[in-house]
């Protein structure tokens, strides 16, 4: 009967770190974001958490860490989400190719803030490399995409490149820029670039299914 009560309470608390740990990270993206990188600490981390900094540092041993940490959260999402459009889909590799890049346009829309955490604020500089930098590993979600490239190309469903590293890397920065573009149309900062007048038929969803016609056209040559 003791066994039992053991196994329970020690189940409960691996529930209960692993709850603590995805509020630390969720908590912090937000603190990440209206404080920014320099003006973060973990003493107000732990003050928004309503937690002793003691208590904040059996998680997470510095704000490097936490950028890090918040990063990988959203890039195993990501990543995920990557692995199954590939495993599910059925048709050739440039429909495949298509898919991703709709997919990335629609998970950069879905949450700002996630997006600026993977992709716009610079990681905190750190003396300590805590144990989740340490174990740190890239997604390889390029990689991935450059031999979904290669095959269309082998398949003669996309027109053949010399340099295969060097147009994925095309092709990914039309993509992310599109991305970069509509989430920044959201903001009416005066100090954005934009035009002052646009045609009427011009939406976020018309410069959206333009952009991946684009895309398309590109990869076909």
């Amino acid at each position: 009967m003791e066994k039992n009560n053991v196994k329970k309470t020690r189940a409960r608390t691996k529930e209960q770190k692993e709850k603590n740990f995805q509020r630390i990270l969720e908590v912090g993206k937000e603190v990440f974001i209206d404080s920014g990188p320099n003006a973060l600490t973990m003493r107000k981390l732990a003050k928004h958490l309503n937690m002793t900094q003691t208590f904040l540092y059996t998680y997470i041993q510095s704000k490097r860490e936490l950028w890090i940490a918040i990063r990988k959260k959203y890039f195993d999402d990501y990543s995920f989400e990557f692995d199954e459009i590939i495993k599910k889909h059925e048709g050739t590799r440039l429909d495949l190719l298509m898919k991703i890049a709709e997919h990335f346009l629609a998970f950069a829309s879905e949450d700002f803030h996630r997006f600026q955490i993977m992709f716009f604020i610079p990681v905190p500089s750190s003396k300590i490399m805590g144990p989740i930098e340490k174990n740190y590993q890239q997604m390889g979600l390029l990689e991935k995409l450059k031999k979904i490239i290669q095959d269309a190309m082998e398949a003669k469903e996309i027109k053949k490149r010399k340099d295969i590293d060097e147009f994925t890397y095309f092709i990914w920065s039309i993509i992310f820029g599109t991305a970069t573009t509509e989430a920044y149309s959201k903001f009416s900062a005066p100090i954005l670039e934009r035009m002052k007048v646009h045609s009427k038929s011009f939406t976020k969803n018309s410069f959206r299914q333009c952009s991946l016609k684009e895309i398309r056209n590109i990869l076909i040559g």
